[in-house]
């Protein structure tokens, strides 16, 4: 029973990770990076600070959506890549 908990476990990570990545690479080809970096500022704030920021403010995804839009008018990002973003964004 411990072997399949394990298993199960490590396969979850393993998936969690790799939509981490691809969320990252979202974030790469929607041009994000450009300003934004995982962690230290560049242009803009680091999406760690979005997040906390966020985590503050008690916004939620739509919420997150609609400001990352009203922000960002020319990203060139469909609304569910855009839904997937903030959502990545959020879990840090």
């Amino acid at each position: 029973m411990k072997k399949v908990l394990l298993v199960l476990g490590a396969a979850a990570l393993a998936l969690s990770m790799n939509a981490a990545r691809a969320d990252e690479a979202l974030a790469k080809s929607a041009g994000c990076n450009t300003c934004h970096d995982v962690s230290k500022k560049k242009v803009g704030p680091a999406f760690k600070t979005v997040a906390a920021d966020w985590k503050k403010g008690n916004v939620d995804t739509a919420k997150g959506v609609a400001a990352t839009k009203a922000k960002h008018p020319d990203l060139k990002a469909s609304d569910a890549d855009l839904t997937k973003l903030v959502n990545w964004i959020r879990a840090m």
